[in-house]
């Protein structure tokens, strides 16, 4: 069986917004081989919230799973592979992650939460798991690492057409030519 590599590609924020808690709650759940590599930086001074997160996986014996990539540049260039995109947010604008990665053939795995996952995520590219339900996120999670879920590659960049910029232009020019 082959290790499943998850993303998750936010700031570092324990029990904030972007809400780690609950992926590392799911985490902490998963059988079998698995990795959850970690794109973001801490934005507070003291870097307090990646240490609470690092304090956290340890407690819940899962840090040999985590790798830590820190704050990098051009972030995709760095990811050559992974099985799905994952993010527990509480609350989020448009989901510019999710639809980069979309965009790049990554399955998504998000948390319902108000405004921007529901607007990228669909039955092509990936689930919507109830807002909070960390069981729910990891059941998902864990079909990841059986081999359970199957995205078609073409199914899963398509899912997002109407964001590539040429679609998205030509829907400005027909709003616009409605008005005129």
């Amino acid at each position: 069986m082959n290790q499943v590599d998850f993303v998750y590609i936010a700031r570092i924020q324990f029990e904030k917004q972007k809400n780690m808690r609950a992926l590392f709650d799911a985490c902490s759940q998963l059988t079998g081989l698995w990795r959850l590599h970690i794109y973001g930086a801490d934005t507070t001074f003291a870097q307090s919230e990646y240490h609470t997160c690092v304090d956290y996986i340890r407690r819940l014996c899962i840090k040999s799973h985590i790798v830590w990539h820190g704050r990098v540049s051009d972030v995709w260039q760095h990811i050559n592979h992974a099985n799905a995109l994952v993010l527990c947010s509480k609350f989020e604008g448009f989901g510019m992650v999710l639809a980069e990665a979309a965009s790049r053939v990554l399955p998504l795995i998000s948390f319902n939460c108000p405004v921007g996952p529901a607007d990228v995520i669909n039955v092509d590219n990936g689930f919507l798991i109830e807002d909070g339900d960390v069981d729910e996120l990891a059941q998902v999670m864990q079909g990841f690492v059986n081999k359970r879920f199957h995205f078609s590659e073409a199914k899963v960049k398509q899912s997002i057409d109407r964001l590539y910029e040429d679609t998205y232009y030509q829907r400005g020019e027909k709003t616009l030519a409605k008005l005129v």
